[in-house]
């Protein structure tokens, strides 16, 4: 069957962004997950 994915950012605390999804086919969610993103300082123009 098909599945579907989605996500959604839920909130960003400087360089932290923190962000929730689920997974679903026909019978409903069979995964959801909560992932943190940290964007390193060379990513950001950062300097040591």
């Amino acid at each position: 069957g098909q599945l579907h994915a989605e996500a959604a950012t839920t909130s960003t605390d400087g360089a932290k962004t923190f962000v929730t999804g689920q997974l679903a086919d026909d019978e409903g969610v069979t995964v959801e997950a909560e992932g943190v993103f940290i964007q390193p300082r060379w990513a950001r123009g950062d300097s040591d």
